[in-house]
């Protein structure tokens, strides 16, 4: 156990490292200060440290996770359950497959079990991510998308879309308006390619999920308008993977929505049409969009 000189050392520098812009090394040395506090039972520091930490606004998906789980553990052993359980709520939106174990303590387990009753109560969007081969040059490239926020809106506050034509270049973001985004005609001329990612933030900037990203950009070519390559998650892979590496709350590229129960609808207008993407990719998208647990 630390002294109290050595908690109090332990819980400033903790404080020092989150009031500065945090890189990737300083949000690993946050966390293990924080977890620290966490193992050394000092579950009100920690407590401050995680939240703190959340206030940063400069997490991504993986270290939500670590921070909500050990939000949950600290708020079960202070005896609230409800602090715990929305901790896990917010967890298992992110990373669906998590589980505390049947043998753990009941003030940890029975709140997560609340959790898990939540989601199992409540239909769960999944989707199927359909890049087109090519866009066209000639007319911006309008990207709209539905996504839940009305359960949870403090953890799926903004959408961006980040997109390039030079891949030497800087990504140019675009924060998503009244349900859609677009790359400007000027931004496609004499293009021969455009790399792309999408990114949900929460209130407070972190990242809580991407399709794709700025190491792994969706790449889409530009010229004639064609229909979608083979049916992909938002990473460009075919097999289930976790919430944060395949987001399965939102967008339809392509400008189509098609199926989704719940959300923010967003109105195409379709010009007599069946398939909305007819007009927008000159092709149909067999687009599929779906709800499952």
């Amino acid at each position: 156990m630390l002294g109290a000189v050595g908690k109090l050392v332990l819980f400033l520098s903790t404080l020092i490292l989150l009031s500065m812009p945090l890189s990737a090394s300083a949000q690993s040395e946050a966390l293990q200060a924080a977890r620290a506090q966490v193992e050394n039972q000092e579950f009100e520091d920690a407590q401050e440290s995680l939240t703190l930490l959340l206030e940063s606004g400069e997490l991504g998906p993986e270290q939500l996770v670590e921070v909500y789980s050990s939000l949950a553990e600290c708020a079960a052993a202070l005896r609230q359950p409800d602090v715990a359980t929305d901790a896990f709520v917010r967890l298992l939106a992110i990373q669906p497959d998590y589980y505390v174990s049947s043998s753990a303590s009941p003030l940890l387990r029975e709140p997560f079990e609340q959790a898990l009753s939540h989601w199992n109560e409540n239909e769960r969007p999944s989707l199927q991510y359909q890049p087109p081969q090519s866009i066209a040059d000639d007319e911006p490239y309008v990207i709209r998308l539905n996504i839940d926020q009305e359960s949870m809106p403090s953890l799926f506050a903004t959408v961006r879309l980040h997109y390039r034509t030079d891949p030497t270049a800087f990504f140019t973001t675009v924060d998503f308006q009244n349900g859609q985004a677009e790359i400007p005609e000027d931004g496609l001329e004499d293009a021969e390619s455009v790399e792309l990612y999408l990114s949900v933030h929460d209130d407070y900037g972190n990242v809580v999920a991407r399709a794709g990203s700025p190491e792994e950009p969706i790449e889409i070519a530009v010229g004639e308008a064609s229909g979608p390559v083979e049916q992909q998650d938002g990473n460009g892979h075919g097999q289930r993977r976790p919430i944060y590496q395949r987001w399965w709350f939102w967008t339809i590229i392509g400008a189509a929505v098609v199926g989704l129960a719940v959300g923010l609808p967003v109105g195409l207008t379709r010009s007599g049409q069946d398939d909305p993407c007819v007009d927008v990719l000159g092709g149909t998208c067999d687009l599929e969009v779906s709800l499952g647990r």
